[in-house]
């Protein structure tokens, strides 16, 4: 069994960015994008009957309906601005909420094991977990690290590792990533943050 040891120190930074690529994370933010339509959709309706109402011709009923559907856009559009926003503090609020966990088990380094023979991943650190059965890794290279989710769900086994921090870590990092990449064909995906 040829294995390759990295031992990673935890800093916030890279808490932040696991889990804005979690994919649990992801869906969430665009489940809320795609609802950005719904609030103005759902008081139109709800003041349909009150327009018609109110409406003295069918010109006024027209002027009404323009006014609401522009209001609806307008709210829409704002409601849509408030999810883009407000999501950066939710990334920042998971990722210091994982580092926090991480310091009160006095985790702060991961010990990291790559099997070169069977290509699974094998690491402690957080609850000494150990991800021996990686049925699906999804790689994801961001500026400062590359981001390994083990499996699939809400919780997949996530760990990182630091693409520029120290000579003989990057060497690490590269020989693994060349490992997946190039012999076992895994796609890695490129984020610009």
């Amino acid at each position: 069994m040829q294995t390759i040891q990295a031992k990673v120190e935890v800093t916030l930074n890279d808490c932040v960015q696991m889990m804005r690529h979690n994919p649990a994370t992801r869906f969430g933010y665009w489940l809320l994008v795609l609802s950005f339509p719904l609030p103005g959709i759902f008081g139109y309706y709800l003041a349909r009957d009150a327009i018609v109402e109110s409406a003295t011709s069918a010109k006024h009923l027209a002027k009404l309906n323009n006014d609401y559907i522009l209001l609806t856009i307008i709210i829409s559009i704002a409601w849509l601005a408030l999810i883009i926003f407000s999501w950066r503090f939710v990334e920042k609020y998971l990722g210091s909420t994982m580092y926090e966990t991480h310091k009160k088990k006095n985790a702060m380094f991961l010990n990291i094991l790559f099997d070169k023979d069977s290509r699974k991943f094998i690491f402690n650190g957080r609850d000494k977990e150990k991800y021996k059965n990686n049925p699906k890794i999804k790689i994801i290279a961001t500026p400062d690290n590359y981001i390994f989710y083990l499996g699939r769900g809400l919780y997949p086994g996530k760990l990182f590792l630091p693409k520029n921090r120290v000579e003989s870590q990057t060497l690490i990092t590269q020989e693994i990533i060349r490992i997946l990449d190039k012999e076992e064909n895994i796609s890695i995906k490129h984020k610009k943050k």
